[in-house]
């Protein structure tokens, strides 16, 4: 019986005569097209682009980072272009692009693939370097071009202004690529969670260095998308869609993705049992884990100048990354590597459209390895003489950066007076507020109101927001320190814990005073604005504070009030 071969790539189908012989379209190796804007300024809005695909004779870039506590690097590019015609030559006055063969154009590399054009790069260009096939005879001119991405500009953008307020991370990040005149339409920003401190006036400030401490500070990300986007991903971004599924499995089993590599470690690299960080203006904040540093001995991370508004929020990025990186038990993998052609109808389409935060499955048999992963490097290049693509990508792995925080108990001190109406202050301080405000009872400071006040007395006080900017919030408590003057056995005072939401106050249960000073509270497990869980948005714009009884008898026993403070029992959300 005859037999039919068929080669597609490396592989190579056996038929026998009178089989159905089923032949899906072919996709080659695909085209490069290439774009300058010879005769637009780099920062113009709409480009105006000039085909040089027909020149290009391999190209190849870069941009990412190896793992997910290194910094992001400028994406860089390389592009051969053959100048057999001579014009690419900035002094060739015949030459179809002169006079603006020059430094600093913008570039962009596409790739055309089974009908669809997937953007590559888009960056400015650094350099042209003249080379030959044949240097000693000047024979085979070709022009190499360099070029770097987004990051690179913002690198060299330095600036000094009135600063910048206290603002989310990812407004801090727009505030800050307005100032470097990056266009509007080119950029994807996702919305920050992170509070970041107000700067003061700005002197000499280097964008590209300010907007790496905004993504630290943030556990975020700031990139360069293929299709020129500056992009920012907040920390929440890679658990929404559609970075909340893996988009393909890349593994040894016939019916998976193949690859051509796979580079899995076990090692110390990401191991950190205690975690250091420090904020603008404030405290060193810590955490560790006891338990690992016996296992593994002390490995610290630590980090400077961050510039989240508060040491509680700093605290919270310090048990986090704790939590994340406290053991070295199992398989890292580093990296993957695919060469597409080999199967070009599968593989092209998901080398062309995986961009850092894509989030695809590795399977290894032999190693019983099985994992998710985030991209967060790329490394691509292309010969079109060789017909040869190859595509690595560097991972990291999603269970550890998406590892879920322990609950977490904040306490939110007073910070100022919204509403004061208790009558009078003991102990010499100014306010209402100062004389119960701090992170420790001060008995010596306290207000008073005797309780035959009809209406009823509020004293009503700003405190600190949550540290997480997104949260599962378990409860609320208000704590009062209290007292009364006089005998109990005459008349017992009573005062209650109260709170404003939404704009209106709720009150919890009557406080008995006695003699002495007690520390008494109210929980609300539930928003009591709205019946259901509380949200972040309504803590951050908490009013706190108690309130005399109503319609009490005229005795001349007074509650006395030292302290209030709330908590709120929460676990972190990213």
């Amino acid at each position: 019986m005859a037999r039919l071969e068929l080669e597609r790539g490396t592989d190579v189908l056996l038929l026998e005569t009178g089989d159905a012989l089923l032949l899906e379209p072919f996709i080659s190796i695909p085209q490069i097209l290439v774009d300058i804007a010879f005769a637009s300024d780099a920062m113009a809005v709409t480009p105006t682009w000039v085909d040089v695909s027909a020149d290009c004779r391999a190209y190849q870039f870069r941009k990412g980072r190896q793992h997910e506590l290194d910094r992001m690097q400028s994406g860089q590019a390389t592009i051969v272009l053959d100048n057999s015609a001579g014009n690419y030559w900035p002094d060739n006055a015949g030459g179809t692009y002169y006079p603006n063969v020059i430094a600093g154009k913008k570039i962009r590399i596409r790739a055309k693939s089974g009908g669809v054009t997937y953007p590559r790069f888009v960056g400015f260009i650094d350099e042209w370097l003249p080379q030959w096939l044949s240097p000693r005879t000047g024979q085979g001119p070709y022009m190499v071009v360099t070029a770097t991405d987004g990051l690179e500009h913002l690198a060299n953008t330095i600036i000094s202004s009135a600063g910048e307020a206290a603002e989310l991370s990812s407004t801090r990040v727009s505030n800050m690529l307005d100032e470097a005149s990056w266009p509007a339409a080119d950029r994807d920003l996702k919305a920050g969670a992170e509070t970041l401190a107000a700067t003061g006036a700005i002197s000499n400030l280097n964008i590209r260095d300010h907007l790496q401490k905004v993504s630290e500070s943030e556990l975020g990300v700031l990139f360069v998308a293929f299709d020129g986007d500056m992009t920012f991903h907040a920390r929440s971004t890679r658990s929404n869609s559609p970075y909340d599924t893996s988009l393909a499995t890349f593994g040894d089993d016939p019916a998976e993705m193949h690859y051509v590599s796979l580079n899995p470690v076990i090692d110390r690299t990401l191991l950190y049992n205690e975690v250091r960080l420090t904020r603008t203006g404030g405290a060193e904040q810590s955490a560790e884990d006891t338990t690992s540093q016996s296992t593994y001995g002390k490995r610290t991370y630590r980090g400077t100048a961050l510039l989240n508004s508060t040491d509680i929020a700093v605290n919270v990025l310090c048990g986090y990354l704790v939590a994340r990186y406290k053991n070295a038990n199992k398989l890292r993998m580093r990296s993957i590597e695919i060469m597409p052609q080999g199967s070009p109808n599968e593989l092209y389409p998901k080398v062309l459209s995986y961009d850092i935060s894509s989030r695809i499955t590795c399977r290894l048999d032999q190693a019983s390895l099985d994992a998710e992963y985030f991209i967060e490097g790329v490394e691509e290049s292309c010969d079109a003489s060789e017909m040869n693509w190859r595509t690595l990508w560097q991972l990291s792995d999603v269970s550890t950066e998406l590892y879920t925080p322990a609950e977490r108990t904040d306490s939110l001190w007073v910070l100022g007076a919204d509403t004061a109406e208790w009558d009078t202050i003991v102990g010499g301080e100014a306010t209402n507020w100062e004389s119960v405000n701090g992170t420790t009872a001060n008995e010596a400071t306290y207000v008073t109101q005797t309780n035959d006040s009809s209406p009823v007395k509020d004293d009503l006080h700003t405190c600190d927001n949550m540290p997480a900017g997104n949260a599962t919030i378990a409860s609320v408590t208000v704590y009062l320190r209290i007292k009364q003057t006089g005998s109990v056995g005459d008349y017992q005072t009573t005062v209650i814990p109260i709170v404003e939401v939404g704009g209106t106050e709720y009150a919890g249960a009557a406080k008995n005073c006695t003699t002495s000073w007690a520390t008494v509270s109210h929980t609300w497990t539930l928003s009591p604005d709205t019946g259901i869980a509380w949200t972040v948005a309504e803590v951050n714009a908490l009013l706190i504070g108690y309130r005399t009884t109503p319609n009490a008898p005229a005795f001349d026993e007074k509650g006395q009030v030292c302290w209030c403070y709330a908590v709120c029992v929460n676990t972190p959300t990213w």
